[in-house]
């Protein structure tokens, strides 16, 4: 919203090309879901290189759990 009312350029572009044009640019991104109110745990990661998620999926392995049932928090590791 603020690219579209406040860049030169953006004021005719819709809020999804805005964003879509801002994504091309980057290889990966994440996301954590534990700053949202609703859940506690969680997020993702994205990326378009094979080799990135590669070595992402095997770290997750280690830290959170496999891929297929998801990963636990710390609080619940710690217990």
């Amino acid at each position: 919203y603020f690219i579209k009312t406040r860049e030169k350029g953006y004021e005719n572009k819709t809020i999804k090309e805005i964003v879509k044009e801002m994504f091309q640019y980057a290889d990966g991104m994440t996301m954590s879901a534990k700053k949202d109110a609703v859940v506690n745990m969680g997020g993702f990661i994205a990326t378009r290189l094979q080799d990135w998620y590669d070595g992402a999926k095997n770290f997750c392995i280690v830290m959170e759990g496999f891929l297929t049932y998801g990963g636990m928090n710390g609080r619940d590791m710690n217990a």
